[in-house]
């Protein structure tokens, strides 16, 4: 085949021409994650939240949302289990993040229109 007889220098000019574009679907997914991590981060370093808020009650808040329609009762008993696997993990970086851990990991699996309940609860 002709392309693999070009040299080099040729092929990486054509590289370099070739654009993948990404759906907006997902470039308005992480630009969702992105902000709302940076809003929780950011008003938790100037302690902003309304009551004090601290990692552990936002996840709270997020286990709530991420879990509807479950009762009060599953609810709690994750934010348990959760809360426990960081404490007793062996993994020092688990530990140090504390309840960010968790944060990111559910906020990356939430919807767009979930991360902005959040961010509007948290007010």
């Amino acid at each position: 085949m002709i392309w693999e007889q070009l040299p080099d220098c040729i092929l990486e000019k054509i590289y370099k021409q070739i654009i993948i574009s990404q759906p907006t679907n997902l470039l308005n997914d992480i630009k969702s994650y992105n902000y709302t991590i940076n809003y929780i981060n950011d008003n938790l370093k100037l302690n902003k939240f309304v009551s004090g808020h601290d990692e552990w009650l936002i996840l709270f808040y997020i286990l709530d949302i991420y879990y509807k329609t479950q009762s009060p009762e599953y609810k709690t008993k994750k934010f348990i289990e959760l809360e426990s696997f960081v404490q007793n993990n062996n993994n020092l970086s688990i530990r140090y993040q504390g309840g960010f851990y968790w944060i990111n990991r559910c906020i990356s699996k939430m919807s767009i229109i979930e991360r902005d309940e959040l961010t509007n609860e948290l007010l």
